[in-house]
């Protein structure tokens, strides 16, 4: 019996998600990008990790990866894990009854009620605190990549999060 074994590299471990360059990218069509970078571009979001977008494409590989973070497309989400992000959040000043108040108003304002529906689910299926400031959190990342980082910042502060 013979093992095989993969070396995975870092980045392929983590997660990336459009810039507003990469948003706007897929929308003109400007740059001269690969069909498979291209696609690579429209498919990938932060809820997975790259590998897991390259293994979806056919012929995508990390190079591709490469050449869109360089063109400034996508970026690496924040590694949470290792606690280095100065721009973490780090916990909500809002009570369980506010958080959920405060999240339910800004899910629709932010995202409309179609895409803010997700979020919805999400906050109904919270059973404490902590686990409805996970959601705040994720919703916050959301707003940041849809809205760009003002919106985000407001909607953080709105939450009761203190970096």
């Amino acid at each position: 019996m013979r093992l095989l074994v993969l070396l995975i590299s870092p980045t392929m471990l983590r997660s990336y998600r459009k810039t507003l360059a990469g948003r706007t990218e897929i929308r003109d069509r400007a740059l001269a990008l690969s069909r498979t970078a291209r696609n690579l571009l429209l498919i990938i979001e932060p809820s997975q990790p790259a590998e897991h977008w390259l293994g979806m494409l056919l012929g995508a590989n990390e190079a591709d990866l490469f050449a869109l973070q360089q063109s400034g497309l996508i970026e690496p989400l924040p590694d949470r894990s290792a606690g280095a992000d100065n721009n973490a959040l780090v916990g909500t000043a809002l009570s369980y009854t506010e958080l959920y108040d405060s999240l339910n108003g800004l899910i629709r304002e932010q995202l409309g009620l179609f895409k803010g529906f997700r979020f919805s689910l999400d906050i109904e299926k919270a059973s404490g605190l902590p686990e409805l400031t996970e959601v705040a959190r994720h919703f916050v990342e959301t707003v940041h990549e849809q809205r760009g980082a003002a919106a985000a910042q407001m909607v953080a502060r709105a939450l009761g999060f203190r970096a």
